[in-house]
């Protein structure tokens, strides 16, 4: 894995700094000293002070090398002391369990300051998501689908009564229940990802290969809402889309981040 900051790529450094060598608040250094640090890895000490200098980065390397303190330690000591509620630090991963594990390490290292970390993603109970929030955060961890509206409309769906194809139990209600594979992190795919289903691997398909998505030829719901009584619906028959009371029989198709 690595991460995205955005033009500058990194080379390999022979020698390694100390982290008392950097320029590093008191505070951070003793949450570095309790973690058992003492010299930098080669990312960490490539990137330190071009992130201080508000570079844009990309950093490549093994798991194991420290990524997440080369992008997080930096970003830390320009953080400065806020009451205001609104996240200033916005990190996404692409799992959830890639959030845990930054969230962790953020308040391992804001071991000896104020900071609200905040981590969120799908999968889990939105309304308690909203009230973290809510409380204010200085930084957010998320799972890039949590960003969008997916687990939300799903259960808005249930909320509505929406019925599957043979009335019971609700279509929504499968697809926010559902435990595949040793995953639960279901949800309703956006629009544009139903359009891509359709055309890809639907009726629609592109190569000729037919319907290899086991699609029904009629309307399966989005994530992308109309309002908040209606949703996008696309069409596995004629592949047109169109905005549909949430309350509707429509069926659904679960995706999930990954």
């Amino acid at each position: 894995m690595g991460f995205l900051f955005k033009k500058v790529f990194l080379h390999k450094l022979i020698m390694m700094s100390n982290f008392n060598e950097i320029n590093l608040n008191k505070q951070l250094k003793n949450a570095i000293d309790d973690l058992g640090f003492e010299q930098q890895t080669p990312i960490q000490q490539e990137t330190y002070s071009k992130i201080l200098g508000g570079k844009d980065l990309v950093g490549i390397a093994q798991t194991g090398t420290g990524k997440t303190i080369a992008y997080c330690l930096p970003l830390l000591q320009e953080l400065s002391y806020s009451k205001q509620n609104n996240p200033r630090i916005l990190i996404l991963v692409p799992t959830r369990e890639l959030v845990a594990q930054v969230v962790e390490t953020l308040k391992q290292l804001t071991k000896y300051i104020t900071c609200r970390v905040v981590g969120v993603y799908v999968g889990t109970n939105m309304n308690t998501q909203k009230k973290w929030l809510e409380n204010g955060a200085d930084i957010v961890v998320a799972g890039g689908t949590a960003i969008g509206t997916g687990t939300q409309n799903t259960i808005d769906i249930i909320n509505a009564n929406c019925t599957s194809s043979n009335g019971s139990p609700t279509a929504a209600d499968i697809c926010a229940n559902l435990t595949l594979g040793g995953y639960s992190d279901w949800f309703l795919p956006s629009k544009d990802e139903l359009n891509e289903m359709y055309l890809n691997i639907g009726q629609g398909n592109a190569l000729g290969l037919g319907n290899i998505g086991g699609f029904a030829s009629n309307g399966y719901w989005s994530s992308t809402e109309g309002d908040d009584t209606s949703a996008w619906r696309q069409s596995f028959a004629s592949g047109g889309q169109g905005n549909f009371s949430k309350g509707s029989n429509v069926n659904v198709r679960a995706v999930r981040a990954f």
